[in-house]
């Protein structure tokens, strides 16, 4: 669960730095 919760923070960082 702590995995996918980091890797969802990461997308939405990632999404955030791509728009």
């Amino acid at each position: 669960m702590m995995r996918e919760t980091l890797h969802s923070l990461r997308k939405s960082q990632e999404m955030e730095h791509a728009a």
